[in-house]
């Protein structure tokens, strides 16, 4: 069905002048589109992930960790802290290629992780580094079994 520019009222033609996209694929719903991805940048973004400056930066911290930090060793992942003099804790995330060769299993991982953490933020203690190294069982649990094997080696081990 061809729409005719003719047939079409005032309004609608101003609209064809001022808009990127035709009248004829605004009428099909497909203008629409364009204009709700605009009004969902504008508005003021939601805070799902972990802040910036709640994760780890860089090789040398992370080093510092492995060098001076206490260990506990979990079923998934081995968890390292060490004090640091921040007024918040700070997070680390190792999840190496033995885990799972493909990326998106291991990006899945770390992501799950960190959205724990996000969500546990405000009962941990706060003045910590603390870094999450996952063996190659991590791979097959689910969110939740994550998610209590994280708080629990967070509340045991380290009286957090």
């Amino acid at each position: 069905m061809k729409l005719n520019v003719h047939n079409l009222s005032t309004q609608e033609k101003k609209k064809k002048k001022n808009s990127r996209v035709s009248v004829a694929a605004e009428r099909r719903g497909r203008a629409g589109h364009r204009r709700q991805k605009e009004a969902e940048r504008k508005k003021a973004p939601l805070k799902l992930m972990l802040a910036r400056s709640h994760r780890l930066q860089g090789r040398e911290e992370i080093k510092q960790i492995l060098r001076k930090g206490s260990m506990v060793r979990e079923r998934y992942f081995s968890l390292r802290c060490l004090k640091n003099n921040l007024p918040f804790s700070r997070f680390g995330f190792v999840v190496s290629a033995k885990v799972s060769r493909k990326a998106s299993a291991r990006n899945l991982l770390k992501r799950r992780s960190r959205e724990i953490i996000r969500k546990k933020l405000p009962s941990i203690e706060k003045g910590h580094d603390f870094l999450f190294i996952f063996s190659p069982p991590a791979a097959e649990i689910g969110f939740s079994e994550l998610e209590k094997e994280l708080s629990a080696a967070l509340r045991t081990k380290f009286s957090l």
